[in-house]
């Protein structure tokens, strides 16, 4: 009987220095386009879609740079992340720091604690979005629609906002090209390598799972774990992510740097991740690593374990897939 190994010691890691008002967003992309391909932008300018700046998938940043009045009580941001049902696309803002709250596609206004702003000097904006992907193509061109932030505007005043983006890690030139376009998005840790093999966790610190976060952000954890499995098995092996209660948060689950699934408290129904033989390592280390967005003070990250979902004679040998390391895919 094979028995995996228990996934015990994770390392962690803040992965939403963007939320920080000092963060330096000086070599992200302006969002100052007042012009666009796509006929069914509909919104005031400038243009906020992801696609018009090269970034078509995944997770997307933006921060709002403006000087307040001190008259704004209240943000209203509109965001399309591609899901209209439920809550599965997601957006959450803050405001100088501050959590300012989460919202499906569409539009919300978020109030604003006055003495959140900063009178006489820079005050930021910062958006995450989620990404659900595009429509397939259709006669109405609802395949078009627009994917990010769309609307940004005060209430009590009309302030002007300087907005910069940032997807994933180059754009439409993608530093990894053998795991493809889909396989990484554009929060910090993706665009750092966090989820690649290789990469070291230097000052990192440890924990064990179930964890609980009190405020909204992004963590990254990482582990190891060496597999040997018998060479004459097929032992299918999945990752699965339980949770007691559900939670405000949803995770992106890789192995050995492949994107296997993303998971979302609460709505589910999936908590197992296959990790596909060629990309999971049965004779060997294998590196997961799991990037937690908790949209509210109540997220985290569950229980993480290994489980068979089989096991059955085989004469086939799998192989693992050629792909670039931490080192090897940064630019």
């Amino acid at each position: 009987m094979v028995v995996l190994p228990a996934l015990v010691d994770w390392h962690i890691a803040d992965g939403a220095p963007e939320i920080a008002p000092a963060f330096d967003d000086r070599g992200w992309t302006a969002a100052d386009r007042t012009d666009t391909p796509n006929p069914y932008w509909d919104h005031t300018l400038p243009i906020l879609d992801g696609d018009d700046y090269g970034f078509h998938h995944g997770y997307l940043w933006y921060r709002g740079h403006f000087r307040a009045t001190g008259k704004e009580f209240g943000i209203l941001l509109s965001a399309n992340t591609g899901v209209h049902l439920g809550n599965h696309g997601i957006f959450t803002a803050w405001l100088n720091g501050h959590y300012l709250g989460s919202h499906p596609s569409g539009a919300q206004q978020f109030p604003i604690d006055p003495g959140w702003l900063r009178k006489d000097g820079d005050n930021v904006l910062a958006v995450l979005v989620d990404n659900t992907g595009h429509l397939q193509e259709e006669h109405n061109g609802s395949f078009r629609e627009m994917r990010g932030l769309l609307d940004a505007s005060f209430a009590g005043a009309p302030t002007a906002i300087r907005w910069k983006l940032q997807g994933n890690q180059g754009g439409e030139d993608l530093p990894d090209t053998a795991r493809g376009p889909f396989n990484a998005g554009g929060l910090y840790g993706e665009r750092m390598g966090w989820h690649l093999p290789g990469f070291a966790e230097t000052g990192w610190a440890t924990t064990r799972l179930p964890r609980d976060r009190d405020t909204a952000g992004v963590d990254w954890y990482r582990t190891t774990v060496r597999l040997d499995l018998p060479t004459d098995q097929d032992v299918p092996i999945a990752l699965r992510i339980h949770d007691a209660v559900p939670r405000h948060y949803r995770a992106i689950v890789f192995i050995n740097g492949w994107q296997v699934g993303r998971y979302i408290s609460g709505v589910g129904p999936q908590t197992d991740f296959e990790l596909p033989p060629g990309l999971l390592h049965t004779q060997g280390e294998n590196t997961i690593a799991i990037a937690s967005w908790s949209t509210a003070p109540d997220g985290g990250l569950g229980e993480v374990s290994l489980v068979r979902q089989g096991n059955y004679r085989t004469s086939l040998k799998p192989r693992a897939v050629a792909a670039p390391d931490g080192r090897e895919a940064r630019p």
